[in-house]
């Protein structure tokens, strides 16, 4: 099902598990989720938000972790919703920030979280959009980072 991680760069790998994933339920209730970190009360509402098994997140902004104008990434962020939006799939909108000890805590970057995919699909629909990596989780279980290859 999940290959072992792929090789990273080691800054962007620290950068990634540093930083702060961010899901918002649509009802003004936010989430705040971190690699390897387990959150019971976290998946508690994710429940609540339809989640069923899993839920991953995913970002098409700044391809290959290259920084991109707000108005391309804007615009990469539509293509994604659009293409989520006719295949059915239920998610919610999220954000990924920096951590505490980013070298650039400006690179904030919107995106997906994605409920109960087969990680196979995230990590197409991941590979289509040119990132690196991609956030999956199983309730229950702490987030773990999948590196594309």
């Amino acid at each position: 099902m999940i290959k072992p991680p792929a090789a990273l760069d080691p800054v962007l790998e620290t950068a990634y598990r540093s930083a702060r994933y961010e899901i918002d339920c649509g009802d003004g209730r936010r989430l705040k989720r971190h690699i390897d970190q387990i959150d019971a009360q976290a998946d508690a509402v994710l429940r609540s938000c339809g989640c069923k098994r899993s839920w991953s997140i995913v970002t098409p902004c700044n391809p290959r972790s290259v920084a991109l104008d707000t108005e391309h990434n804007h615009l990469l962020l539509l293509s994604m919703r659009a293409e989520l939006t006719s295949v059915g799939w239920s998610y919610l909108d999220a954000v990924n920030r920096p951590g505490p000890d980013a070298s650039n805590l400006d690179w904030i970057e919107p995106g997906f979280c994605i409920l109960d995919q087969d990680p196979t699909l995230i990590l197409a629909l991941a590979a289509h959009y040119q990132q690196n990596a991609v956030v999956f989780a199983q309730l229950g279980d702490a987030p773990h980072l999948i590196v594309l290859d």
